[in-house]
């Protein structure tokens, strides 16, 4: 027997999530190598003869052979029209962290760890704590993420959805901690959706374990957004010991990720431009702009206001490390690391 094309049940299921959210790879969990999904088999289009453990093809591992059958066709162009139309968020426009617990804020793990989750680890009954896959917002922290490459439009059925990492335990219990949605256009003015935080945390997000928390944007009216608003309401539930999610253990909202189920592409200008020129990053804006250097145990070093325009920002008085360097410019953030 061939091992590389052995299928654990726990592999299977790996893979198959990936398909859904339309990845070309998955880690397999018991070798912990990245393995090729059928439906980036089915986007090359011809069999390689390589024994790929997803092989689609009749008779798999011949070399260049045609599809199994017409409905794998049917499957495929089903898959990537799923895998086109879903896009997770890969900016932030602001993050104001709340009190209490941080996870995952800092530096090393932020802003990454909200645009590649959720943990595929995690369970109905045990939710992840890695910071690598999710931000703790604290209690009252609010963040607004978005899209550079498409916009979420008002599609059938639910439009995005919100993973936290809710889990059930007890009697039939949820462990949620929620938090409203809100959304806009333009980053400035806001809508948000229904959210019964007093009772039964209908229409919040961080309730539904595993699933995430689904909005339609029909419910609030809007044809498309670019950005979303997620405000932790804990405290609410804290603050009543009757509330059907009481739990004394409460620390506030964890974000894993927000991905667009109905979404359109759409290529949005950067007007903020870098390059490192030795001692030096040379920036450009077409607006306003601020600079923060920030050393990797989250201190913030320097921060430079700069009128529009090309400016040189020194980097010769640090000391040799690793930096993170954010710019700013309007609802535009840009996060790269600095080598001295």
């Amino acid at each position: 027997m061939d091992k590389r094309n052995t299928i654990t049940p726990q592999a299977q299921v790996r893979h198959d999530e990936a398909c859904r959210q339309g990845s070309d790879t998955y880690l397999d969990p018991d070798s912990g190598y990245t393995v090729m999904t059928s439906l980036y088999l089915l986007r090359r289009g011809w069999c390689c003869g390589s024994g790929c453990r997803h092989c689609p093809y009749d008779p798999p591992h011949q070399g260049r052979r045609p599809l199994r059958n017409l409905g794998m066709v049917v499957l495929f162009f089903l898959l990537v029209q799923g895998a086109t139309a879903q896009q997770a968020i890969d900016t932030v426009r602001r993050f104001v962290p709340g009190v209490g617990q941080n996870a995952g804020q800092g530096p090393v793990f932020f802003p990454a760890n909200i645009f590649t989750g959720p943990d595929p680890s995690g369970t109905v009954d045990k939710p992840s704590t890695d910071p690598r896959f999710i931000c703790s917002l604290g209690m009252g922290g609010v963040i607004e993420v978005g899209f550079t490459r498409a916009v979420v439009v008002d599609g059938p059925g639910p439009d995005f959805v919100v993973y936290e990492n809710a889990f059930a335990y007890g009697n039939g219990r949820v462990y949620a901690e929620p938090a409203i949605v809100s959304v806009s256009r333009d980053g400035h003015t806001w809508t948000p959706f229904a959210c019964d935080v007093g009772s039964t945390l209908a229409g919040c997000a961080g309730v539904t374990p595993l699933r995430g928390d689904m909005f339609d944007l029909a419910d609030v009216g809007i044809d498309s957004v670019r950005w979303i608003r997620i405000e932790d309401r804990t405290a609410d539930v804290l603050a009543n010991r009757a509330h059907p999610y009481y739990d004394p253990t409460l620390t506030g909202f964890d974000l894993d990720v927000v991905v667009a189920i109905n979404g359109a592409p759409v290529a949005f200008g950067s007007g903020i431009r870098y390059e490192l020129q030795g001692a030096s990053l040379r920036v450009q804006g077409a607006i306003a702009m601020t600079v923060r250097l920030i050393d990797m145990a989250g201190r913030v070093l320097a921060v430079h206001q700069l009128e529009p325009g090309f400016h040189d920002v020194a980097l010769q008085g640090l000391p040799a490390g690793c930096y993170l360097a954010v710019l700013q410019s309007g609802t535009e953030i840009r996060v790269l690391k600095v080598l001295r």
